[in-house]
């Protein structure tokens, strides 16, 4: 192994004198005319030598002595001659200058302890290996070696049969793989039907939900139209066009029969003026009207003129013409207002004819006796065995607001029972 060489100062100037003087082809010559006494040429400066690095560090290190021999370049190739990379060690160990392996000092003394301690371990390795061997053969120096050749040769040919077996195996698996890969196509095709199939009975599975859910609304509907008509069967339009009530101004007041809102009476604390009970007698009037066209009775030349609050009876005998009115205008006292007076009475005739034709349509059908809340006679109701009159002259007030009190519950119970009657 080479180390790097330290060149002096003054060798340093002898080689740079030698390769100027091996530069010039005539410094012979030169150095004979500079004796002679003529001018030498002049020489131009040299360079400076080159510098070299160390391969492991790239530290700078002094050039290598050129007088060295140095070998050619394969000799001293990287790749020996069986194609093989030598490394760093090997390079320097093969190196016969310093130039051709430019390692610094301490790169080098760090590269020889490795070596050192690399061939410490390899001598450890090689006496372990040693003592293994000579422990190996004084173990098994009494082995029959030609049983176990024998044992070999039973092996191979046991080995032989297995190959050959599981070359058979392998074309079994081979087979079965096909199969089983024909099988798989197969099953993927009846997966993909089957999603097909629960996806068609997903949609029928939810459109037979939809329809439940269709028909139970259905069934809903129709249990809520068939409640809605028998309410509206057992509800009397009439009732509802024609609502009949009390009103009672105080609760120790007489109370005051009301039709469609307007009251039908007159009490000494209670003035209610012409234009309302007119309008009373108007709707009442009505009500009897319609109540006897649905009933189909009529009084014989009886006719009802309904104008609200300007109605009245007009009543035809023979060539005869006469109209009784159903409304007044005046004064109440002394003796009370007789102007329609013949028009309350025959009100009270068709009204007792239609109480009585009602009772006879509900006999003849089977149902219960009506029990009419006042009993007619004539141009009176009977409450309580008290018998309230329809005219106003010479009557009271309360007397006769009782009066059209009672008749108006009549007539109420008259609307309901033809009600229930259609129905």
């Amino acid at each position: 192994m080479y180390r790097s060489a330290i060149i002096p100062i003054e060798k340093k100037e002898t080689l740079t004198m030698r390769e100027a003087s091996s530069a010039s082809p005539s410094g012979s010559s030169a150095a004979l005319n500079a004796e002679g006494g003529s001018t030498p040429p002049a020489v131009p400066p040299l360079a400076p030598p080159p510098r070299c690095h160390c391969l492991n560090c790239s530290r700078t290190m002094s050039p290598p002595d050129a007088d060295l021999q140095r070998p050619s370049k394969e000799e001293n190739d990287m790749a020996d001659e069986h194609g093989r990379t030598r490394n760093l060690m090997e390079f320097i160990a093969g190196a016969n200058v310093p130039m051709d392996a430019p390692v610094c000092k301490e790169c080098a003394d760090a590269l020889q302890s490795g070596m050192m301690r690399q061939l410490e371990s390899l001598e450890d390795d090689c006496l372990k290996y040693d003592n293994l061997i000579k422990d190996l053969n004084s173990r098994y120096s009494n082995i029959n070696v030609a049983e176990y050749k024998a044992k070999i040769e039973k092996l191979k040919r046991d080995e032989q049969d297995l190959t050959s077996e599981l070359k058979a195996l392998i074309l079994e698996e081979e087979k079965v793989d096909r199969e089983l890969a024909a099988e798989k196509r197969a099953l993927e095709q009846t997966s993909e039907q089957e999603e097909e199939l629960w996806a068609r009975l997903r949609d029928y599975h939810t459109y037979m939900i939809k329809n439940d859910q269709d028909v139970r609304e259905m069934n809903m509907e129709i249990r809520y139209i068939d409640s809605q008509l028998r309410m509206l069967s057992r509800t009397s339009v009439l009732s509802l066009a024609f609502p009949i009530e009390l009103y009672q101004s105080s609760p120790a007041s007489l109370p005051i029969g009301c039709i469609n809102g307007f009251r039908l009476g007159r009490l000494p604390d209670v003035q209610i003026d012409w234009p309302e009970i007119n309008a009373a007698w108007g709707q009442a009037l009505l009500l009897l009207d319609i109540l006897m066209k649905r009933a189909h009775c009529a009084l014989p030349g009886v006719e009802f003129v309904t104008l609200h609050s300007s109605s009245a009876i007009r009543v035809e005998r023979g060539a005869t013409v006469k109209e009784y009115p159903l409304h007044a205008t005046g004064s109440w006292k002394p003796f009370g207002n007789k102007n329609m007076d013949g028009g309350a009475c025959l009100f009270m005739e068709a009204l007792a004819l239609l109480c009585n034709t009602v009772s006879e349509q509900i006999n003849a059908s089977g149902g219960v006796p009506i029990e009419w809340p006042h009993r007619i006679r004539g141009d009176r109701l009977i409450d309580s065995d008290m018998e309230y009159t329809v005219k106003m002259q010479f009557s009271a007030e309360e007397r006769w607001t009782s009066a059209m009190r009672a008749m108006l519950l009549n007539l109420k119970w008259a609307a309901a029972m033809i009600n229930v009657e259609k129905a």
